[in-house]
């Protein structure tokens, strides 16, 4: 299982972009936005595929099997001339050398913002490593009538039931791991791409940060990786929701339109006339430059209601680019009008599907209150406690200053403040409506950090906008040049300290810190008011997930540091990762294991409801703190309460039943008879029963 659930997140993310990107020439200026558009790509390839193979009745694995086989054999042929790269050296280096020369030429401001945002990446880069071999915990998506479900439907070979007024990109490409593992309901894979779309916005920040030499975008790098945890949460960041991936599509539609063609403008620092520097930029022969902004925005439309509005701006610029772009489209207009139509066709196909449906998720009045005055108080009362005040004061002062910025403005208006009127007035009935804002928001909060910062200033300081000084060799690295001496021994020192790190964060004691930490901010910071998505209602599950984001963090750091030293070429690495693979495919992590991996994650989900139950139950009661449980998740979870669980794993504990405990049960995991013998047992009135649920029971045998 585990060698066809890689192999359908390669195809998921990568095989399919790879292909087009040859295939249509798409020129890029930088590699992180080759990679961005390649994962963009196959998301809607396979989206398109998935539909038509499913419309066609022809949506099974074979099929899958087929288009990977002619995906590769393309890319073997493209590629095949290059094959000896694959033995070429890890660039990493390289990379360490632009940054080190960059860091060099920036002053003392723009050195720490280089530095924070750098550790933000790495964040952001070991969530995607914690988010590892976890399971979906968000309500929508485990409960069988939305997300997962749908992609369910698909792998089924049938057009997902219920959709309402969701379109399926998302549940389109899980349903891509669900066919290629031949498991319908293994988690592991689809949610494994999660984190990918947010690390994709952090990614699209520093691009633009390096290819502008503007540290506003670095600045709004650092804001959004700071506040996603607090407008969403680290655990719904990685989970399954379409929240992220329509927010990741419709920034890179703006990404799309600020770095076409490898051509460079500067949205925040560009003196030429508004509709010029908007659309110009964005035509290059043959109309493909937006063109393609176009599609990236109808992929928003594809992932989630709220991406129709980058659809509807991206469609109000098509009649001005189509005149601006006239001598290029000159003999081209109707195939370039045709292939528009294609493109709006395909994204919107469950519009045009079922437009009734869809237009009722325009507007959804039983949702939001009945006056306009309870309207905006209950929006306002949703944003802060979910979001907090101080970060609500900073958006507001740092959006109010972007207004003044004579380019950010308008970026301002269109994407930030008629969304958010919007969203006050028809969707407030939850704040992950504004999930596509978000990147908006943070940019032009750093535009209005800047301009107040302009106001500060003594008169005829400009503000610094620039990372570097221009230099040729500044974004150029050297594969011979040596390191420095005092980098080859901090290195070490920094991989060390990594070590230690790890070693700290693998015990109980670092939970049990990690815990009140959290608790506190829960308690003080959200007054306990936050909203709760996931099936786990404990503060449980996130600590543990920031436990393990971490640990994550602490292996980055002490591996990271040895790819800079030791020159590594690319063919060992792989052939280690292939060989570790094929081994734990058919050892650790067989079909069987998965399955029984997956259902203790969901055990965890039992023990730590029960566990915050149980804990307040005796609490309450003023009943001691002992509990002997059958059930093997609850004594193994890490608990920050002073109620112990003792497992006793004997199958006739009923028959033994110690004197004065309190026992807690699970009836389903003792053989077909054990649940009766409990029933009966409880029903015979002897014992004090605390808790009769969903084949969990808790009782004391103390006798009456």
């Amino acid at each position: 299982m585990l060698l066809t659930g890689i192999l359908s997140i390669l195809q998921v993310i990568l095989l399919p972009g790879l292909v087009i990107k040859n295939v249509l020439k798409l020129n890029t200026a930088s590699t992180v936005q080759k990679w961005l558009y390649i994962f963009a790509l196959s998301l809607y390839i396979n989206y398109i595929f998935v539909t038509l193979l499913v419309l066609f009745k022809i949506y099974y694995a074979g099929t899958l099997w087929t288009i990977i086989i002619a995906e590769s054999v393309y890319l073997l042929y493209i590629y095949g001339k290059k094959i000896n790269a694959l033995n070429s050296k890890i660039k990493l280096r390289e990379r360490f050398f632009v940054l080190a020369r960059i860091i060099k030429q920036a002053d003392t401001f723009n050195k720490v913002l280089i530095y924070a945002a750098s550790v933000t990446i790495l964040i952001y880069l070991s969530v995607l490593i914690a988010n590892t071999g976890t399971v979906f915990y968000f309500t929508d998506t485990v409960n069988n009538y939305e997300w997962n479900k749908w992609a369910i439907d698909f792998s089924h070979n049938i057009f997902p039931r219920l959709s309402s007024h969701f379109p399926q990109l998302l549940p389109a490409n899980w349903s891509v791991c669900y066919v290629l593992t031949g498991y319908p309901d293994i988690h592991f894979f689809p949610k494994a791409i999660m984190p990918l779309f947010i690390l994709g916005i952090i990614f699209m920040f520093a691009n633009l940060a390096v290819q502008k030499n503007n540290n506003q975008y670095l600045t709004a790098l650092i804001i959004y990786g700071l506040f996603a945890p607090v407008v969403f949460s680290m655990a719904f960041i990685a989970d399954g929701n379409a929240d992220l991936p329509v927010s990741f599509f419709s920034f890179l539609a703006f990404y799309s339109f600020a770095m076409p063609d490898g051509r460079m403008t500067d949205i925040m620092d560009d003196k030429r006339f508004l509709l010029q520097q908007y659309v110009s930029p964005f035509i290059h022969p043959g109309g493909r430059g937006y063109i393609f902004v176009f599609l990236i925005a109808s992929a928003a439309a594809a992932t989630k209601l709220a991406g129709l509005y980058t659809f509807v701006i991206a469609s109000l610029m098509l009649p001005v680019s189509i005149i601006y772009s006239k001598k290029e489209l000159k003999g081209k207009l109707f195939h370039t009008m045709l292939l528009l139509a294609v493109i709006t066709g395909i994204s919107l196909f469950w519009y045009l599907k079922s437009p009734d449906v869809m237009y009722s998720g325009l507007h959804q009045p039983g949702y939001i209150a009945q006056s306009n005055s309870e309207i905006v108080k209950n929006a306002v009362s949703l944003m802060y406690f979910n979001w907090g005040t101080p970060v609500i004061m900073f958006f507001i002062i740092t959006l109010t200053g972007s207004l003044f910025h004579k380019r950010m403005r308008y970026i301002s208006a269109i994407l930030v403040v008629i969304p958010l009127f919007m969203w006050m007035f028809k969707y407030s009935s939850d704040f992950r409506n504004l999930s596509f804002v978000i990147p908006y928001l943070s940019l032009s909060a750093a535009a209005g950090l800047y301009k107040i910062a302009e106001f500060m200033v003594p008169r005829g300081m400009p503000p610094a906008y620039k990372i570097i000084k221009a230099s040729e060799n500044t974004l150029s690295g050297n594969r011979d040049e040596a390191l420095p001496r005092y980098v080859v021994y901090l290195l070490p020192i920094i991989s060390l300290a990594g070590v230690i790190l790890f070693l700290l964060l693998i015990y109980d004691k670092s939970f049990s810190f990690v815990y009140p930490v959290y608790e506190f901010i829960n308690k003080y910071y959200f007054r306990s008011h936050r909203i709760v998505y996931f099936v786990d209602i404990t503060l449980l599950l996130h600590v543990e997930f920031y436990q393990r984001v971490l640990i994550a963090f602490s292996l980055v750091t002490a591996i990271l540091p040895w790819f800079i030293l030791i020159k590594f070429r690319r063919i060992f690495i792989l052939l280690a990762a292939a060989a570790g693979i094929i081994t734990l495919n058919f050892t650790l992590l067989n079909g069987n294991n998965v399955i029984k991996y997956q259902q203790s994650n969901y055990d965890r989900v039992d023990a730590h409801n029960y566990y915050e139950l149980i804990n307040t139950m005796l609490k309450g009661k003023n009943i001691r703190n002992r509990v002997i449980t059958n059930f093997p998740a609850i004594a193994e979870i890490k608990t920050p309460g002073k109620v112990k669980f003792v497992y006793n794993s004997s199958k006739n504990i009923l028959k033994n039943l110690p004197g004065n405990e309190i026992i807690f049960l699970k009836t389903d995991i003792m053989g077909k008879n054990f649940p009766v013998e409990a029933d009966s047992i409880i029903s015979s009135d002897k014992y004090n029963v605390f808790l009769k649920d969903s084949g969990y029971i808790l009782f004391s045998t103390t006798k009456k």
